[in-house]
């Protein structure tokens, strides 16, 4: 496990710069959406009619930046980054979307923002590419047949902790295991 969770490839640069780690480039989104927010956040709201919302848009663009790239701890999207096999059994935002719903401790972690927030956070992680093709085609994802997320790795285990501190929330206390999903 001495290889870094990367959220971007990089060439070969030693050391990892840590815009492109996965806890760097999570605390980068989190701040960006922040700043948006503050900045431009009452106006948005204010077109769509959503006065007052604009501590509800701080914290989910904040949980957002946070949570995003889960699903790239994955071991297909960490190979491809790695200059392996680029073929993914399926993309990096849903398998995010899948442990925020059910990773049985990660899922716990959103309990404090209330079914609505929630909701909504699920919406920005699965469309924030805003496109699901399908580059290869379904013959091709045979020979991918499980994708297995290390959240129990050190780098994962960082991000959580700076995540929850910074989100204010408890860092979960059961141990976490792998997510797998098999196809």
């Amino acid at each position: 496990m001495n290889q870094r969770i990367l959220a971007k490839g990089v060439s070969k640069e030693r050391p990892v710069p840590a815009y492109a780690t996965m806890a760097g480039h999570a605390a980068n989104v989190a701040d960006a959406g922040d700043k948006l927010a503050r900045w431009l956040g009452r106006g948005a709201l204010q077109h769509l009619g959503l006065v007052g919302r604009e501590s509800d848009l701080r914290t989910v663009l904040r949980w957002f930046g946070w949570t995003h790239d889960w699903g790239k701890a994955g071991n297909q999207y960490q190979q491809m980054l790695h200059g392996g096999n680029p073929l993914q059994l399926m993309r990096h935002e849903v398998v995010s979307a899948l442990m925020l719903c059910h990773h049985p401790v990660l899922c716990r972690l959103t309990e404090t923002l209330g079914e609505e927030l929630v909701n909504v956070l699920l919406c920005t992680v699965l469309g924030h590419h805003r496109k699901f093709p399908a580059p290869f085609g379904s013959h091709d994802i045979r020979e991918r047949e499980e994708l297995i997320v290390n959240i129990n790795h050190p780098d994962f285990g960082d991000l959580l902790s700076t995540m929850c501190r910074e989100l204010g929330v408890s860092e979960p206390s059961d141990r976490l295991e792998s997510f797998t999903i098999i196809k």
